[in-house]
């Protein structure tokens, strides 16, 4: 016989649970990120610089896709800030950038609110002034709905340091290039790109370079357990310095960049550019009883590192490692770039991405409609370019904040050449998009999906993008002094 009064119970009982999720949900209380100043120790020597940490002292943000990234930005500093938040693509109010947003005044604080629609190693850090030369960076890291928990996650956020402000490195920049380089950057007779010297690699000489505000005088030690798989995520935080990943002992897999998965590269050496994501898995052999993770500066002997220590292993002494290598790093190069291609293949407009697969890669990470789609195809210039002897560098032949936005119609796929006519590599961000590498001086190519592409001096790249997030979005180098110079615009779309 059927128990009404247990189907009452079992019906209460079961909207009770719903709406105790709902209310848990909708109560749930954003996070809270300080922005705050921090001491460290480098070579020894006592330092002030900033962080990004949550009141209980996690640096950074860890999150899930899916997931509402509902933050409260609070600024503890005696200045202004703004936080934005690399690689994600989100709404344009919330992209955390003077163009879209009023700095966070001093002692007060800022929401953002928006869905998490990717998985991957982004991070975040100051866009306003120079403050991320202070080190106003954390990282930000988005896993899976179902993580994969077997495996150890170590983030490594590359830092170059220096106990000068930046408002001082700035000056003896300008200082230096007055007395250097009176020659107009894109004067071809003067330097070419295979002849590049270690001048035109490095701006700033800095005094120490950082993983996770720790020099190898002191290095951060990771314990580590044997025949298990760790998965590395290094983040290019520094200001204005290109490095050389060396795992020594170990082979790495590189198996995603700037947070999309790529066919797998086997190597022990990799290359990142100031910006840029790299997520390498390394299996811990039984074997030795620690592993030196090292990454050397572009055009120097300087390097940092991180050790890692088979757990089984803990009283295994660690020797001192030298800050200096014992060869000079040679420049970046586009040997890495080339070999890179998404995890799942993709062919379409252009020789690159589809169509249909481009709109899906950047309307799934947000919440643009459908109806935004157009079909038509539209092609833009970029090119960079500077004057060494007053410092000023361009995009098409013009100074942030005096630029005139770039307007690309809405629901369009965007094909981008980026020719850089200057002597120096420009690590180029494009904010709230996600871009396909399809050329590199000339040569077709199904390159990896990236917001952040180092392009090498005398040298083309050519990308696309399905432009259907609304908004302005800045594009901009990553070298924080080129773009505080000038080398800094922003892509607008029409409707």
């Amino acid at each position: 016989m059927y128990n009404n009064n247990l189907y009452n119970k079992l019906t209460l009982t079961a909207l009770i649970v719903v709406t105790t999720l709902i209310s848990s949900n909708l109560l749930a209380e954003p996070t809270i990120l300080e922005v705050k100043t921090k001491d460290i120790v480098v070579d020894g020597k006592k330092a002030q610089v900033y962080a990004i940490e949550q009141p209980d002292g996690t640096w950074g943000y860890y999150g899930y896709k899916n997931s509402m990234f509902d933050v409260i930005v609070k600024n503890t500093l005696d200045e202004s800030t703004v936080v934005h938040w690399h690689g994600l693509t989100l709404p344009n109010n919330q992209d955390g950038v003077e163009l879209t947003q009023q700095p966070i005044a001093p002692h007060s604080e800022y929401h953002y609110k928006f869905k998490l629609t990717q998985t991957g190693t982004y991070w975040m850090h100051s866009h306003f002034g120079l403050q991320e030369q202070k080190q106003l960076e954390a990282p930000l890291i988005i896993y899976d709905v179902k993580p994969t928990a077997p495996n150890q996650d170590i983030v490594l956020m590359l830092q170059d340091f220096s106990f000068k402000t930046p408002e001082s490195i700035m000056q003896n920049i300008l200082l230096n290039a007055q007395n250097t380089a009176p020659m107009k950057m894109n004067d071809n007779s003067a330097m070419s790109h295979n002849t590049k010297a270690p001048a035109d690699l490095n701006d700033v000489k800095y005094d120490a370079y950082l993983i996770n505000y720790k020099d190898l005088s002191n290095p951060q030690i990771n314990l580590v357990k044997a025949n298990r798989t760790v998965r590395l995520r290094f983040i290019n935080g520094s200001s204005m310095s290109n490095f050389w990943i060396n795992l020594g002992h170990l082979k790495g897999k590189l198996v995603s960049v700037d947070g999309n998965e790529v066919k797998p590269i086997i190597s022990n050496k990799f290359q990142i550019g100031m910006g840029n994501r790299l997520d390498i898995l390394v299996h811990i052999p039984q074997k030795l009883g620690y592993f030196s993770i090292l990454a050397q500066v572009e055009g120097t002997k300087s390097q940092t590192g991180v050790i890692l220590v088979n757990s089984e292993n803990k009283k295994t002494s660690i020797p001192q490692i030298s800050s200096q290598a014992s060869t000079t790093a040679p420049a970046l190069n586009y040997a890495q770039e080339l070999q890179l291609s998404p995890l799942n293949n993709t062919s379409g407009i252009n020789g690159g991405m589809g169509a249909n697969t481009l709109e899906n890669t950047n309307m799934q990470s947000h919440n643009s409609k459908s109806s935004y789609t157009k079909n038509t195809n539209e092609s833009i210039q970029l090119v960079l370019d500077g004057n060494m002897k007053d410092y000023i560098w361009t995009i098409n032949n013009q100074q942030w904040p005096n630029s005139t936005p770039i307007y690309v119609n809405l629901g369009s796929n965007i094909t981008a050449l980026i020719t850089n006519n200057s002597m120096m590599a420009h690590p180029m961000h494009l904010h709230g998009y996600r871009f396909k590498i399809i050329a590199i001086n000339g040569k077709k190519i199904n390159g990896a999906l990236q917001d952040t592409i180092l392009v090498e001096p005398h040298s083309t790249v050519e990308v696309e993008f399905y432009a259907d997030n609304p908004g302005k979005w800045f594009f901009h180098c990553h070298s924080l002094y080129h773009m505080y110079r000038g080398m800094m615009t922003y892509i607008q779309t029409k409707p």
